[in-house]
């Protein structure tokens, strides 16, 4: 005659008001709720017939009531400190004759280990059996199993704190039969719960492991970390059960301290972040929905080529500041160099030596330069050219070139793009888009609004450089750029598409400006105007121009720059910049030296050079690991792109948040690809590693779909009107 199974019912303890790590339990690991995760883990039990969802009577609760109603998962709920009743209610409303006690901050539990702890008090006919006491497993894979009956008897031998910990009679008194189940070996200073922050980066680190799996055994993720040290890194030194030993006055007093001196590891940095900056970062292009999940929302510092996170990760960083460190972050003398410039009083009443000698130098590199204003950021360095070219042509209209991304965050450009919102309906009718490499789509715009354009802004190249007049767009790896060392777009004088604009420009009386943000002291120490043979009336620099301080600059010909100058008697003054950091000491100081440096060891042929060779071998390795030509990469060497294309042909949101987030995994940020004087050979075989293992991946995710191997949502445009 068959043996009926007894009622095993696992009692998932959950509540969002955790004094270290609020709403943890609904946090995301692999780009679902962790209790989610957790209970998805559970039905791969054999011993379990059914779980619950045990929560509090409070409403920030009812978000973990959802959670489990939307499985089909069914919940207690009691009083938020007696924990115990809540697990005998549970118990009675299932007629458990088995419980097993989990707790929801503990994702990793291993169904067959739940298994194995039931069979051990099924067969030894023990009230209570659990993996903690003595203590083998890592920290978060606790599974305590007990009988109804006995949870039943140790509620009238329960102190208060017995109460908030469930188990403390039946761990302690004598009248009640236990067992032990140990690990094979001790690894109880291993931290697999999620109490903290920290706790979490390691969970989602063993978690994007093995995805999109979730099944994994614990002996799976014990293997994996052995293999991989940096991964548990993070939450090292944390005590082991910290909780169960604090009274609830002790736990109270914690977080109040908290909350006046936080723990830097302990925090929820993009919570923390959006709570007290609009976006969570003070550009864009830095903020969450740009970066895949398994990337630090936070990082903590930079050094040559690599940053760090806060819990000690260390990553090859292709991101550069937003391209704005050509040479590397906390490069020693250009520190040295803006330190002096800080003790020499960083700003002063009158303008400063080091602002001069900027000044001079800036237009002895910089062949159509004879003046220069500097700022602190290219946004209003652009706009202050705007505002010169209607000053210089008494006329309002702005031709800018549609395929580029980004001028200013002022209205003259952002009135250009989807977000619109907040910005008159006249200004957004005074900037008009044209195509680059179209001469003859410019030259039809001049003459539809003839007279009335003051300004063509556009930049000297980003993944397209400008076409040989009347001639095709260059081949290359992606069309219109044939990525060699250096560019050959302008070689001998040759004309090009720039050449048509600033004729373009000059034939109807527009002022032609040149945005070299991105190409300026990279392509070369005089622009990429100087590569390409084209002279603007205005051009615009910053980023790497001081590795990383922040300065930017605005710069022309004299008879335009004068028009923001002071001593010709008479004239109507134009109010162009004026900024009272604008010619801070510590940053020009640190500009002055940026070039000096860049002399001394030829920084931009390194950076081209360096950018061929990873076109070349980035390209291989997709070929090898049938990825190419859906990923590939290509443009300037200096400043090469890569493409994630779809099986339309089309950029693919979802396919390059998978190929970011697979090069993360193996330590490596690639947001964009900016090459710097310290990405040398270790570097370049550093980042082929990486891509040998990432690509694979992404080659999975082009047959099946890149969606479904992503650990959290796909990154998004910048501009789009909606969030």
């Amino acid at each position: 005659m068959e043996t009926l199974k007894p009622s095993v019912v696992a009692v998932v303890q959950a509540r969002m008001g955790s004094t270290r790590l609020p709403g943890k339990v609904l946090m995301e690991v692999g780009g679902r709720p962790l209790l989610e995760v957790l209970l998805a883990r559970l039905a791969g039990s054999r011993r379990i017939s059914r779980s619950v969802v045990a929560t509090t009577r409070a409403d920030e609760d009812d978000a973990i009531v959802a959670c489990a109603g939307s499985l089909g998962i069914e919940v207690i709920r009691g009083d938020e400190q007696d924990v115990l009743s809540r697990f005998l209610d549970a118990a009675d409303a299932t007629d458990a004759q088995v419980v097993v006690r989990i707790t929801a901050d503990c994702p990793l539990v291993d169904p067959a280990l739940v298994d194995s702890v039931v069979d051990a008090l099924l067969s030894s006919g023990a009230d209570y059996a659990s993996n903690i006491d003595p203590p083998t497993f890592p920290d978060g894979l606790d599974v305590e199993a007990m009988t109804a009956s006995a949870l039943r008897r140790s509620a009238s031998l329960a102190t208060v704190q017995d109460r908030e910990h469930v188990t403390g009679a039946l761990r302690r008194e004598s009248c009640f039969r236990r067992v032990a189940v140990c690990a094979p070996s001790d690894e109880s200073a291993r931290r697999w719960t999620v109490d903290e922050a920290a706790d979490l980066t390691v969970v989602r680190r063993i978690f994007s492991r093995f995805a999109p799996r979730t099944d994994f055994g614990w002996l799976d993720a014990l293997a994996f970390v052995l293999l991989d040290a940096s991964v548990e890194r993070a939450n090292l030194g944390i005590v082991r059960n910290e909780g169960t030993s604090m009274s609830q006055e002790t736990k109270m007093a914690r977080a109040a301290a908290a909350s006046i001196h936080p723990d830097p590891m302990s925090a929820d940095w993009q919570a923390r972040l959006l709570r007290v900056i609009p976006g969570g970062a003070h550009t864009y292009s830095r903020g969450f929905d740009q970066f895949p999940a398994n990337v630090p929302p936070i990082l903590e510092r930079g050094e040559g080529v690599y940053v760090w996170a806060p819990d000690g990760r260390r990553y090859l960083d292709f991101g550069m500041a937003l391209a704005s460190v050509g040479i590397g972050y906390g490069e020693p003398e250009i520190v040295e160099a803006a330190v002096r410039g800080m003790r020499a009083g960083n700003g002063l009443t009158r303008p400063s030596m080091v602002e001069l000698q900027a000044a001079e130098l800036l237009v002895s590199k910089v062949r159509s330069a004879d003046m220069v204003k500097f700022t602190k950021n290219g946004s209003t360095a652009v706009t202050a050219a705007v505002k010169l070219a209607r000053a210089h042509t008494g006329r309002d209209l702005v031709l800018r070139c549609a395929q580029h991304p980004f001028f200013s965050y002022d209205d003259w450009f952002i009135g250009s793009t989807a977000v619109q919102r907040g910005i008159p309906s006249k200004v957004i009718g005074d900037t008009l888009l044209f195509d680059f490499n179209d001469p003859e789509g410019l030259a039809r715009l001049l003459d539809q609004h003839h007279g009335r354009v003051a300004a063509v802004v556009l930049e000297p190249a980003t993944a397209v450089c400008p076409k040989p007049c009347g001639g095709s767009p260059a081949e290359g790896p992606i069309a219109g750029c044939c990525s060699s060392s250096p560019c050959r777009a302008g070689i001998c004088g040759r004309p090009n598409f720039l050449r048509e604009v600033q004729d373009l420009c000059r034939r109807h009386g527009a002022l032609m400006v040149l945005d070299e943000m991105i190409t300026g002291f990279r392509w070369d120490l005089g622009g990429a105007q100087a590569l390409l043979g084209v002279e603007p009336d205005i051009s615009t620099f910053g980023k790497a121009m001081a590795n990383g301080f922040s300065v930017a600059c605005v710069a022309g010909r004299r008879e335009v720059m004068e028009h923001g100058s002071i001593e010709l008697e008479g004239r109507e003054r134009v109010f162009l910049l004026s900024t009272t950091h604008g010619a801070e000491m510590c940053g020009l100081s640190a500009f002055v030296e940026t070039v000096a440096f860049m002399e001394r060891n030829d920084v931009c042929s390194h950076i081209w050079n360096w950018g061929a060779r990873f076109i070349t071998m980035f390209n291989e390795v997709s070929r090898a690991s049938g990825t190419w030509p859906s990923v590939r990469a290509g443009g300037p060497a200096c400043k090469p792109i890569f493409l994630t294309l779809g099986a339309d042909g089309a950029p693919s949101m979802p396919l390059r948040t998978l190929f970011m987030q697979e090069m993360a995994r193996h330590g490596v940020l690639m947001p964009q690809v900016t090459v710097a004087y310290r990405h040398g050979e270790h570097q370049l075989r550093e980042a082929e590693e990486a891509l040998r293992a990432a690509l694979p991946v992404v080659a999975q995710g082009i047959a099946d779909g890149a969606e479904r191997l992503l650990e959290g949502p796909a990154v998004k445009p910048v501009f789009r009107r909606f969030n």
